[in-house]
């Protein structure tokens, strides 16, 4: 009686297919431990998104391209949207950065201070922002030579006021009162939305830029005057809602995007500046921008140049 009553308890606790009888057919043979792959935890890949441009961002890079050789087409266009992409217009960008980063000093790239960001190298002025209120010197600032020695590419791309970025950006009497060469990291996050001041400013793609990359984002609109001159920032409010009626409308008008942007009647509320190495994209300085997220596996150079009026 005993036993059977420890074979129904043992039934009981033990699961089912361990009761089944043992077939040679599933023995599984003993690996040796040294033949054991060592595998890695199991990790769920996580699908990186799609970083397509809109239509709208699309059309407007088109439309505002022309070949760097094409002057009266440049200002035309830069007169028009106040944004202009010159294609193919530094020939030698990749050069440009490596004379740049041996060449120049490492700062904190604007309204980041984690470098693991992005830094910026400063090549020339005074490196300080538009204030807004005149308390800025928009001196040009030549430096001791350093930057002509090390970097003879960079110096000739920026004293020479004959290429045609320059004359875009403004007349012989202009001056620059920045260069850097602005690098953002893999996994960078994106800068603080700011503008330039006055004048114009031109940057330079050092490497292919996708939208992976984090190009630099403008919003292709001109501050009010006063606004930027510190008169009156209440003036700001106009601009900010043309700015979110602009991007509640493209969800409706995408499909029209190309014939919009063409007559001016819409822009995009934002676009991103993508291009090849070389293009050199020339905007207004009172135009909101910021350099966006880095979410590529390759950092992101580009050298950005900030032209005052003499």
């Amino acid at each position: 009686m005993m036993q059977l009553l420890t074979l129904l308890f043992t039934t009981a606790l033990t699961p089912s297919a361990a009761l089944l009888p043992a077939s040679p057919a599933a023995v599984v043979p003993k690996v040796p431990p040294q033949l054991v792959p060592a595998l890695p935890p199991a990790i769920v890949p996580i699908a990186q998104p799609r970083l397509a441009l809109r239509p709208e961002e699309v059309a407007f890079l088109d439309a505002i391209s022309c070949d760097a050789s094409n002057l009266r087409q440049a200002r035309a266009l830069y007169k028009k949207y106040g944004v202009v992409r010159l294609e193919r217009a530094a020939p030698n960008a990749q050069l440009l950065a490596r004379q740049a980063t041996s060449a120049g000093v490492v700062a904190d790239a604007f309204s980041q201070k984690r470098r693991r960001d992005r830094y910026t190298i400063h090549l020339r002025g005074d490196n300080r922002k538009w204030r807004g209120d005149g308390s800025d010197s928009l001196d040009d600032s030549a430096g001791d030579g350093r930057l002509e020695h090390l970097a003879p590419a960079v110096a000739d791309w920026l004293d020479d006021a004959t290429r045609p970025w320059r004359r875009v950006c403004g007349d012989f009497d202009s001056v620059i009162g920045l260069a850097e060469l602005v690098v953002s990291l893999p996994g960078g996050a994106a800068q603080r939305w700011h503008y330039d001041g006055v004048g114009a400013t031109a940057q330079v793609a050092c490497c292919n830029i996708d939208a992976a990359l984090g190009p630099t984002e403008l919003v292709p609109r001109v501050l009010p005057e006063d606004y930027v001159h510190g008169r009156r920032r209440w003036a700001r409010g106009p601009y900010d809602l043309t700015t979110l009626l602009s991007r509640v409308g493209w969800v409706f008008l995408r499909p029209f995007a190309p014939e919009l942007i063409r007559s001016r009647r819409l822009l995009p509320a934002t676009v991103r500046l993508c291009g090849a190495a070389g293009d050199v994209v020339v905007y207004d300085a009172a135009m909101f921008h910021r350099g966006g997220a880095n979410r590529a596996d390759c950092a992101r150079p580009i050298l950005a140049i900030h032209v005052r009026p003499g």
